[in-house]
């Protein structure tokens, strides 16, 4: 499941994409794979969006489904500042996909040790970046071709339509 944040907590004065432009561009990003459903949940929840509250609502849904909140390794070292990480950490395990630069040195212990690192050759990538390289007028190789024309066609991130 895939669910874009509806406003985090940790972006409050950050400009973004609204959350319909991001839940247009994860469906067109993850809506072909199979087994994957991009979700609005958040958007129904109260607002700042907090994971802990979306990973509720989901477990009062599925009770019988266990969940695994899927993060990059660059948020771990941050994770204990989340709103309730502890409760995070009882509801939900955490599958982390290692960055370049990580260490674990970095991160408590009772975060790492409910962590489950993906085995795979770290990239550097993240979404600052694309967002930067779309603002400085390049269309950048971090996203899919339907994601780069959805950017261009709605003019986020200082494209020209």
């Amino acid at each position: 499941m895939v669910i874009p944040a509806a406003s985090s907590p940790f972006k409050q004065n950050r400009h973004s994409a609204s959350f319909e432009h991001r839940l247009r561009m994860a469906e067109r990003a993850f809506g072909s794979l199979r087994n994957v459903l991009v979700s609005s949940i958040e958007q129904k929840l109260p607002k700042p969006s907090y994971s802990v509250e979306t990973i509720r609502v989901l477990r009062r849904q599925s009770p019988e489904a266990s969940f695994l909140l899927c993060l990059g390794s660059d948020n771990l070292a941050g994770f204990h500042k989340w709103h309730r990480y502890q409760e995070i950490l009882e509801l939900a395990g955490l599958l982390v996909v290692e960055r370049p630069g990580f260490s674990p040195d970095d991160v408590k212990p009772e975060i790492l040790e409910r962590a489950r690192f993906i085995p795979h050759v770290p990239v550097k990538m993240s979404s600052t970046e694309a967002r930067n390289e779309f603002a400085e007028g390049h269309i950048t190789e971090k996203v899919s071709d339907e994601v780069a024309a959805y950017i261009k066609e709605n003019g986020l991130y200082g494209q020209k339509k």
